[in-house]
Order: C-alpha cells, then structure tokens, then sequence
C-alpha cells in the first residue's frame, strides 16, 4: 500500500531470512526496495550475507563495545560463508574435528 502522507516512518523486521527459501530472498528485497522508495525506512536484523548484500545497505554490527557502521565484506557472517564456500571440505574438518 502507497504512503501518501508518510503516516509510516519506518518498517522493523527481525530477521526476514527465517522460514524463507533463500530463493525468495531477492523478491522479499524488491518488496523492500517499493516500500524504502515511500519514504518509510527499512531496519533489518538479520545473520544473511545475502540480506546484508543488498545494494547501498548501511550495515551496523552491535556488540560489547556499542555498535559501529561495517563494510558488507567486513562483517562475521560474510567472511564465514565465503571461507566456507571457497573451501567447503576443509571447514568441515575443521567443524568436526573433536577437541
């Protein structure tokens, strides 16, 4: 639905990926993206490098020290997935290896 006179400001979703095929990731943006150019922003917590890649994204992460703006390829969850998608059987040894 339109927001002709901004009666909405912003849009809060926890984690969006949850129950979602990864397929749908890039409808759930476009949705997104329709209801970002209302004027109404869009926060989004989430644990997805494909929800954080999405174009122009301000990425915060919050941790002890507070929270702090990040690069998309700075970010915990984007060097997990691709050091384990550059090399998949060694980060399996590495996962279950016993201690």
């Amino acid at each position: 639905e339109d927001n002709p006179d901004e009666t909405y400001k912003y849009l809060v979703i926890d984690e969006p990926e949850q129950h979602l095929h990864p397929s749908l990731y890039i409808k759930v943006a476009k949705i997104l993206k329709k209801i970002s150019t209302q004027g109404i922003k869009v926060i989004i917590a989430t644990h997805s490098p494909i929800v954080m890649a999405y174009p122009n994204a301000g990425i915060y992460v919050l941790n002890e020290q507070g929270y702090s703006k990040v690069n998309y390829e700075e970010t915990e969850h984007y060097q997990i997935t691709k050091t384990f998608l550059d090399a998949p059987d060694r980060m399996l040894k590495v996962l279950m290896d016993e201690d």
